[in-house]
């Protein structure tokens, strides 16, 4: 502070004083407006770094909630567009680095013309995704460098602001471009504010990644559990119609498992069946308990396979006959479970029996007509010699009353040695038959038991 006088002066002390006084007090008041000016700016400051936070924490909030990759693209792009405030953005994916199958979303703010971006195959796209470096570029009627001369697009020439897509080990997952800025030109804090962005976007990308891998993964879960529920039910009807039950033994804790059709067949309910080996034996027939047991012991012993039959005893006292195979499970040369199937063998026991029974009565018949075939011989040599006594001159009335009765008994042997050959004889193809002719010789087989019983037939 300088102060003049118009006529020559010695200043008194008292006046130097309050000219010190004077500066002072001035330097005072400037360096409190300076500070007051510093302080309207640092609070101009933090009021747009709140608000950039805000606007980021709800870009955050909205990025984080898109379930759908489209959606997220588009949220991205808008929320991108509205913090910066810039008239259009582009996000643009490229899934595996693949270019061709490229994923492009873009925003325009309201009342503005939407003008193409550069293409995914540009200068300018393919040298920000290959540096993964954030990339500005001021418009070009303000800046005169040599890359703003060579743009050639539109959007770019306006001003351009571009991030990166990145994954956590670093490999590019696309860009987030922005241009022309409403209000004045892109700055650092724009695109730190879009670096910040961009790891958001990329993050919720890779969560939404994850997340729809989960989903298919808990869909193929869910799959997979249906088509072994379809399973389960095919082989419990398969089971159930073919007549078959699965079961298992641990051999380390004794526990029989048995499926539902193998309680069927051993006449078992499920509620009853405490998973015990002595259990299952009280359900075998007494007599095949000692064979069943010996078998499934040989299996164990030797580490091998078993076969067995035997009879199981309903609630109701009736058999059925079972076929049991099982096989030993060993595991470091120790037998650890048995597995193995039950089937119902009951029709082809019955079967059997009934084969064995025809088998017998075909032989007995084989036999019954080799001896009528035998008595058929003397038969003959016994109806001639009878002819002979009938024929011969001056023979007796009473002799041939004799002989007449004599030959109608060697009538019906002779009868019924016929009825015995025909009863082996096998017929391949159906015959026609005389039901009276049937008739007549069952009752000329049993002629002597119906006289001795006093029996009168009479026939139609």
């Amino acid at each position: 502070m300088v102060t003049f006088f118009r006529k020559p002066h010695s200043p008194s002390d008292r006046q130097s004083r309050l000219v010190e006084l004077y500066a002072r007090q001035a330097a005072n008041a400037l360096d409190n407006a300076r500070l007051y000016r510093g302080s309207l700016d640092t609070l101009a400051a933090e009021k747009k770094r709140t608000a950039v936070l805000q606007s980021l924490a709800d870009a955050s909030v909205h990025i984080n909630s898109a379930l759908s990759l489209d959606s997220l693209l588009q949220v991205i792009t808008d929320q991108a567009r509205n913090v910066i405030g810039a008239r259009q953005a582009f996000t643009t994916l490229l899934p595996k680095g693949a270019w061709r199958q490229s994923i492009t979303c873009a925003s325009v703010a309201e009342g503005q013309e939407r003008f193409e971006f550069p293409q995914e195959s540009s200068e300018a796209f393919m040298l920000a995704c290959s540096l993964n470096t954030p990339m500005r570029l001021a418009a070009a009627a303000k800046g005169a460098g040599p890359l703003q001369a060579m743009i050639k697009d539109a959007a770019m020439r306006r001003g351009w602001l571009a991030a990166p897509l990145l994954t956590r080990d670093g490999r590019n997952l696309g860009l987030i471009q922005l241009s022309q800025k409403l209000n004045g030109d892109f700055s650092e804090d724009d695109e730190a504010i879009l670096v910040q962005l961009s790891q958001m976007a990329s993050v919720a990308i890779d969560n939404v990644r994850l997340y729809r891998e989960a989903q298919d993964q808990i869909a193929a879960t869910r799959r997979a559990q249906e088509a072994l529920e379809r399973g389960k039910e095919s082989m419990r009807l398969a089971q159930e119609y073919v007549g078959i039950g699965i079961w298992e033994w641990d051999l380390q804790t004794g526990q029989l498992a048995w499926s539902d059709e193998i309680r069927r067949l051993h006449g078992v309910q499920t509620e009853k069946f405490d998973g015990r080996y002595e259990s299952w034996m009280e359900s075998i027939h007494p007599e095949d308990r000692q064979q069943v047991h010996r078998s499934i012991a040989d299996a164990i012993a030797k580490k091998s396979e078993y076969e067995v039959q035997y009879r199981a005893t309903l609630g109701d006292r009736s058999v059925r006959w079972l076929e049991a195979r099982g096989r030993t499970i060993v595991i470091g040369g120790r037998p650890l479970r048995m597995l193995g199937a039950a089937m119902d063998i009951t029709a082809r026991k019955l079967a059997e029996e009934a084969l064995r029974a025809s088998e017998k009565l075909a032989a007995t018949g084989h036999l019954a007509a080799s001896i009528a075939h035998e008595i058929n011989n003397p038969l003959a040599a016994v109806t001639n010699a009878l002819y002979i006594l009938r024929t011969t001159p001056h023979m007796p009335e009473a002799a041939l009353e004799y002989i007449a009765t004599a030959e109608a008994e060697l009538a019906r042997v002779a009868h019924i040695t016929r009825q015995t050959l025909g009863f082996y004889r096998q017929i391949a193809s159906p015959v026609m038959t005389s039901l009276p002719e049937l008739l007549d010789e069952a009752l000329a087989a049993y002629e002597g038991k119906i006289e001795k019983s006093r029996i009168h037939v009479r026939k139609m």
